[in-house]
């Protein structure tokens, strides 16, 4: 089970769950823009109409365009180093 502190992100092309993402005041989810989240999955969203709606218990995901747009780095492209 995810923790409330992340997010989803699909794949543009599958919709397959490629990573998570953290929430943060501006990322566009598939529920609309956060403006602002709490402990529990409690979200405010900004609609593409301006509307603002609170959500408790939500869970939005992101588009993987989106989350790129927010740093996020797909799982199969990091590569972890050793130092011996």
């Amino acid at each position: 089970m995810r923790g409330w502190l992340s997010l989803p992100v699909l794949d543009g092309a599958t919709g397959d769950i490629i990573g998570m993402i953290s929430p943060r005041p501006g990322l566009m989810t598939n529920l609309g823009t956060i403006q602002s989240y709490e402990g529990g999955g409690d979200f405010t969203f900004r609609d593409e109409n301006g509307v603002l709606v609170r959500h408790p218990k939500a869970s939005p995901w992101v588009q993987e365009d989106e989350a790129l747009r927010w740093g996020f780095a797909d799982s199969a492209y990091l590569i972890t180093a050793i130092a011996v």
